[in-house]
C-alpha cells in the first residue's frame, strides 16, 4: 500500500513527530493533547484558526529564508505557557523529510565512571548531526545561516513575536548527570548476563 498522506481534520490526532507538510498547509496551528485522556504526551490537535493560543505548547507554521533567499517551509515549537513565549525547535522540511535545526545538546544521564567520555560522545554526535544536515540539503551548514523566520499566519502582523534570525546552531555540549543503577537493576543485569552464558 502506498504511503500516501490522509488530509487531517479537526478530529485528527497524531505524534508530534509525525506531522507533515500537509498538515501545515490544512491548519497552521498544532497543540498538544492534555486534556484528552486516550492520547499520551506526545499526541497534538489542529487548532481552528489562526490565533496563537495562550497556556499551551504549539508547533506552529512557519518559512525559513537563507541570506542567499532559498526559502523552506517548516515549523517552529512554541510555549505559551511561559511569561515570554518560548521558541524552540524550528524544523524545516526539505523534500518530505523533516531536518530539526537544533543540535543535539543538554543533559544525559551516565554513570561516575563514564561521565569523562561524555565530551567525546558530544563531538562524535555533533559532527554526526553537521554530517546528516549536510548531505540532506546538499551545502555547507553554515551557507544556510543565518535564518530568518517568520510564522505563517495571514492574521498576524509582523512583529518581534512572529519574526526572527535564527544563528548558526552552534555545539551546545552535554551536561553529564550521574546516575548510578538501582541493586534491583544490576541483580537483572548479572543475571541476565549469567543466563547468556
Amino acid at each position: 500500500m502506498l504511503g500516501f498522506s490522509k488530509k487531517p481534520t479537526l478530529r485528527t490526532r497524531k505524534p508530534a513527530d509525525k506531522l507533515t507538510r500537509l498538515d501545515f498547509a490544512t491548519f497552521s496551528i498544532w497543540e498538544y493533547v492534555f486534556d484528552e485522556v486516550q492520547y499520551d504526551e506526545t499526541f497534538v490537535k489542529p487548532v481552528r484558526g489562526e490565533t496563537i493560543p495562550s497556556d499551551s505548547h504549539l508547533h506552529i507554521s512557519a518559512q525559513f529564508t537563507t541570506p542567499l533567499g532559498t526559502v523552506y517551509d517548516g515549523f517552529i515549537e512554541i510555549n505559551t505557557l511561559e511569561p515570554e513565549p518560548a521558541f524552540r525547535n524550528q524544523t524545516i522540511f526539505f523534500g518530505e523529510k523533516c531536518i530539526e535545526l537544533t543540535p543535539p545538546g543538554g543533559e544525559i544521564y551516565c554513570r561516575v565512571e563514564n561521565a569523562t567520555q561524555v565530551h567525546e560522545m558530544y563531538d562524535r554526535d555533533y559532527k554526526h548531526y553537521v554530517s546528516q544536515f549536510e548531505k540532506t540539503i546538499k551545502c555547507p551548514l553554515e551557507s544556510i545561516f543565518p535564518l530568518k523566520w517568520r510564522l505563517q499566519l495571514n492574521n498576524t502582523p509582523n512583529d518581534r513575536e512572529t519574526t526572527g534570525i535564527l544563528a548558526f546552531p552552534a555545539p551546545l555540549g552535554y551536561q553529564p548527570k550521574v546516575v548510578e543503577p538501582s541493586q534491583w537493576l544490576k541483580d537483572t543485569f548479572s543475571n541476565l548476563m549469567k543466563k547468556n552464558t
